[in-house]
């Protein structure tokens, strides 16, 4: 892993900025393929931010340079309500013309208010993630209820996708803090719950992975532990739950991680 320290993001200077991309130009077809299954629904832009603790974060997106310092120079990164979700996912649509009450810039406002920006955060032991995705406001707002949960399910198969295939080898530090310390705090699993199936906090991390679909490959990239070492584990849990076959885990996977709050 490469680690960098930035100033600030919001006075970003060259240096700092090219690094910012690294792990998006590496990504690059990758993130063009999910954006193009996305077109129909006039998804314009995909943002992955990984918030580790209060100064340190990873990040991709399918923004170009110029969209890009756009958006870190009218601080939309910064807006707390995209970095707070507060069960293991969360789901909420953002309109533009709100978020002048969070202190981003009028321009940058005027210039995407035909747009909503849809967002799904994942909360994990270790880490949140907080994907944005920039919708056209008039053909969301036109969709059925049904048809707003289609478009829900393609963005989280998408999630899935990019978790699968796309790795971060660069994590940036700030010198101080800046995220919200509320971004951070992690979401726990009642302790009735641990205490009458046994669950470590691990068992409840792999969990809380397996119920959105990760396989052990993805787990073991996640967690930087050995394949061999996640498939073991998951034998465990398979045994500690009563669970005949992985599909039967998964099943009991997502019951459990419901109860996270």
């Amino acid at each position: 892993m490469n680690k960098h320290i930035i100033e600030s993001i919001s006075n970003i200077n060259a240096n700092d900025f090219n690094k910012l991309l690294l792990d998006s130009r590496r990504s690059e077809f990758m993130l063009s393929h999910v954006a193009n299954l996305l077109k129909t629904d006039t998804i314009s832009s995909i943002t992955w931010l990984r918030i580790i603790d209060e100064r340190t974060f990873q990040f991709i997106t399918n923004l170009s340079s110029n969209e890009l310092k756009d958006y870190l120079h009218a601080g939309v990164w910064r807006q707390d309500k995209l970095m707070t979700p507060l069960q293991t996912t969360a789901f909420e649509v953002f309109d533009y013309e709100s978020m002048s009450a969070q202190g981003v810039s009028e321009r940058y406002i005027k210039q995407h208010i035909q747009n909503l920006t849809l967002f799904i955060g994942k909360s994990y032991h270790l880490y949140t993630d907080n994907f944005a995705f920039d919708i056209d406001k008039a053909y969301f707002n036109g969709l059925s209820l049904e048809q707003k949960m289609l478009v829900y399910e393609r963005l989280t198969e998408s999630i899935h996708l990019l978790m699968s295939s796309v790795f971060f080898q660069n994590e940036f530090q700030f010198k101080t803090a800046e995220f919200s310390h509320k971004a951070i705090d992690k979401p726990k699993l009642p302790e009735e719950v641990k205490k009458d199936f046994d669950l470590s906090d691990l068992n409840v991390e792999y969990l809380r992975f397996i119920a959105t679909g990760a396989t052990a490959k993805e787990i073991a990239i996640h967690l930087d532990k050995s394949f061999r070492s996640v498939q073991g584990n998951i034998a465990q849990l398979c045994e500690k739950l009563g669970c005949i076959n992985k599909n039967q885990l998964s099943v009991f996977a997502r019951i459990i991680s419901s109860y996270v709050q």
